[in-house]
């Protein structure tokens, strides 16, 4: 999908914020104090509704990941398993809004190799008469 440079740049800042939320929320709601003789771990099972948003939330995590490791080489994204790594302690809902933000912002800038037919390094596309 080609977007314009104010879309990217739109669409960058977008996954930023989320990534914002998603670390700033999620850190308040971790440092909260635990009910007594609770784990946190305890918590994510604890009735039918917790268990499943973290069914959810787990099946997201790997999807996530898997995404973002086989992604990374085509998209010209760095170190894809820190965001992997980073979201168990942090929360995925910042690593991989925070992995979307680089990816769109590196589109604009490297081209993805697979885009560009062999003869064509520019990426355009060959005419007829070319």
């Amino acid at each position: 999908m080609m977007t314009t440079p104010h879309r990217r740049r739109a669409l960058v800042a977008t996954y930023g914020v989320l990534a914002v939320v998603g670390l700033v929320t999620t850190a308040y709601f971790n440092r909260q104090p635990l009910p007594e003789g609770t784990s946190y771990l305890e918590g994510w099972f604890a009735n039918n509704a917790s268990t499943s948003a973290a069914i959810d939330l787990i099946v997201m995590f790997v999807a996530a990941s898997i995404f973002m490791v086989g992604d990374a080489r085509r998209s010209h994204v760095r170190w894809p398993w820190l965001y992997v790594v980073f979201a168990i302690p942090l929360a995925i809902a910042f690593t991989f809004p925070l992995y979307l933000a680089i990816r769109s912002a590196r589109s604009g800038s490297a081209r993805i190799a697979e885009d560009a037919p062999p003869d064509q390094p520019d990426g355009r596309q060959r005419t007829l008469s070319s």
